[in-house]
């Protein structure tokens, strides 16, 4: 990834062997470097200097793939997915059961660690201009914030923090 390019490249300058990029996200443009410029143009620095000479850039979806081709229309770019495939004997509640959604109610689904700068709170707040529409919170973190935030714009019964779930469970549900 980003933080062990460096390193990376040269190691794979001194074996002679291909110097492969796992960009599993845009982080010179993640939400927690936004009031950090200078932290941002460092890593925006340390990745065009070193993803210029990988073999293969890989990512995990293809939005930031096609960031990647733009930013490097060089390089080879390839998609690998990092969430488990469905499986026949993956057994799994569904959301809907697991915490009373009706079916007629359509579920935003927030996947991964609550936390700061990743939208939580425009979520909450859209909500309440959301009819039939429940928001799921699927991972840990920092909740109570959240709760109460939910409570004073009124959509607290639509809002659900059931924690994390094991990768493997989150296609079924």
């Amino acid at each position: 990834d980003l933080y062990a390019l460096p390193a990376a490249a040269r190691a794979a300058g001194k074996l002679l062997a291909p110097l492969l990029f796992d960009s599993r996200e845009l982080y010179p443009s993640i939400a927690s470097l936004q009031r950090r410029p200078l932290t941002r143009m460092f890593w925006r620095s340390i990745e065009w200097i070193y993803a210029r000479g990988a073999s293969v850039i890989f990512t995990v979806n293809e939005s930031i793939a096609s960031a990647l081709r733009e930013r490097y229309p060089a390089k080879r770019v390839e998609v690998l997915h990092n969430y488990a495939g469905k499986t026949a004997d993956t057994e799994s509640v569904s959301l809907r059961e697991m915490l009373g959604i009706p079916d007629a109610h359509t579920i935003l689904l927030s996947l991964g660690g609550v936390q700061e700068g990743r939208g939580a709170r425009i979520y909450i707040r859209m909500l309440m201009r959301l009819e039939n529409t429940c928001l799921v919170f699927l991972g840990t973190g920092e909740i109570t914030d959240l709760r109460a935030l939910a409570e004073q714009c009124e959509v607290a019964d639509r809002v659900h923090f059931p924690g994390a779930v094991d990768s493997a469970q989150v296609v079924p549900l």
